[in-house]
């Protein structure tokens, strides 16, 4: 199974400064720690561990291993599921249609209002396009090379409707 969800391997004397760093970088531990008993092959533990985990959209995992509470117990796995913090959009610049002052405002998934804070103005902040900000930017031809122009009609090709005045009478 390929994946490019990392497993992070911590020490336990590092498990507590470790968690608390990760969480101040701002990402989000998903569900509780998974706990297994490490009594059979570690390759088996982690392939089932990255499918649980990409399932919950994670990208990163942390593993603990824990020695066992009495003689004669397999150590245990402890499994930190995390997601990186997501990129937060950028204020963009507008122009108050009344005051014509600029402003920066972060556009959202739905158009929004929000007021000029020079003049106080209602202005429309547009939604942004969830695909302009998930979407791979075009490809561009190799260097060299021309992007295909596309053909179009030549403009006497296109009708033109023709609408008479009226005429007064029927």
């Amino acid at each position: 199974m390929a994946s490019n969800l990392e497993i992070l391997r911590v020490e336990k004397s590092q498990e507590a400064s470790y968690l608390e760093e990760i969480q101040n970088k701002g990402f989000e531990h998903l569900g509780e720690p998974l706990q297994i008993e490490y009594n059979r092959d570690i390759n088996q533990i982690r392939v089932s561990i990255q499918a649980q985990a990409m399932q919950l959209g994670a990208t990163t995992v942390t593993e603990v291993e824990n020695p066992p509470s009495q003689a004669g117990q397999p150590p245990m796995l402890v499994y930190y599921i995390w997601r990186a913090p997501q990129p937060q959009p950028e204020p963009q610049p507008f122009a108050c249609p009344y005051c014509t002052r600029p402003f920066m405002a972060i556009p959202a998934s739905q158009a929004q209002v929000v007021a000029c804070p020079t003049c106080g103005g209602a202005n429309i902040i547009p939604a942004v396009e969830q695909a302009a900000i998930s979407a791979p930017p075009a490809p561009t031809p190799p260097s060299g090379m021309e992007e295909p122009a596309i053909p179009s009609a030549p403009r006497a090709a296109i009708e033109e409707p023709s609408i008479s005045p009226p005429t007064g009478k029927r």
